[in-house]
C-alpha cells in the first residue's frame, strides 16, 4: 500500500513529526517524476526533522502563528513566529518559495 501511490501517480507523500502537541504531524508531497516537494508544516514550533525531509522544497507553506515581538507567547503555545518560519524555510529547508499561513487575529 505505501508503493501504490508512487507506482501509480509518481507522488509519495511523507508525515512528520513537528513540535506542537502529541500527533502533530508536517507533510512533504514528493513528486518522484519530476522531483519537486510541497511542504506542510501544520502547527509547530521550529522543527528541524520537517526542515530536513523537505530540504530543497518547491514551495514550503509554513504556519506563522505570532508576531515577532510575541515570541514568549510561540514557544509556550508550540507556534512559530513569521520570523522563525521564515528561518526554517529559506536558511534551513532552502525553499524556493514560501508561504506563510495562520495568522493570529490579534
Amino acid at each position: 500500500v505505501s508503493q501504490y501511490f508512487t507506482e501509480q501517480f509518481g507522488v509519495r507523500l511523507e508525515c512528520v513529526s513537528v513540535k506542537h502537541c502529541p500527533l502533530a504531524y508536517g507533510v512533504v508531497l514528493h513528486d518522484t517524476v519530476h522531483d519537486w516537494k510541497i511542504v506542510y508544516s501544520g502547527d509547530t514550533r521550529p522543527c528541524a526533522n520537517l526542515a530536513k525531509a523537505g530540504r530543497g522544497a518547491l514551495l514550503a507553506i509554513h504556519e506563522a502563528t505570532l508576531e515577532d515581538a510575541m515570541h514568549a507567547e510561540a514557544v509556550d503555545k508550540n507556534h512559530c513566529t513569521a520570523t522563525e518560519a521564515v528561518e526554517v524555510c529559506v536558511d534551513h529547508m532552502v525553499a524556493y518559495r514560501t508561504v506563510l499561513t495562520h495568522f493570529s487575529q490579534r
